[in-house]
């Protein structure tokens, strides 16, 4: 199949870039695809979300493991010191999964894969867990 300069007219080789007569580049029919997959909006927000919530899981299972080890052998304890041991051993894995559960829940509205969907459920775990901490503080 011949091909022809969409500039000149004149005839050209199957695998000439630039036309002869001319020197107008020539537009390959075949071009190679790019093969670079597009940026992933909120891929960043997702493995936040996901790394707040495995260290906020940790550290609220062991906190409050730690603060029933406590209250099961602080018989001496008054109620308010159980109250500051609470407070301080489940404040940081709260807020740590208050902040990744917001930043799990936008980037699932951007980017739907597994990444942002466990950061979440790690996130709600951590949540619920911490939650019946501070109930179990006026409880027991």
């Amino acid at each position: 199949m011949n091909k022809f300069c969409t500039n000149c007219g004149a005839e050209l080789h199957e695998n000439a870039d630039f036309c002869v007569k001319c020197g107008v580049a020539v537009r390959k029919t075949n071009t190679i695809q790019n093969t670079a997959s597009p940026k992933q909006e909120g891929k960043g927000c997702g493995v936040a979300s996901l790394v707040l919530g495995i260290s906020s899981l940790l550290q609220g299972m062991f906190s409050l493991f730690i603060f029933m080890c406590l209250l099961i052998e602080g018989e001496f304890f008054y109620f308010e010191e159980k109250l500051i041991f609470g407070f301080f051993f489940l404040f940081t894995p709260t807020v740590l999964s208050i902040i990744g559960l917001p930043l799990g829940i936008s980037s699932r509205n951007k980017n739907k894969n597994g990444i942002n969907l466990t950061g979440i459920i790690l996130n709600l775990i951590t949540l619920s867990i911490c939650v019946l901490g501070f109930i179990s503080l006026f409880i027991i």
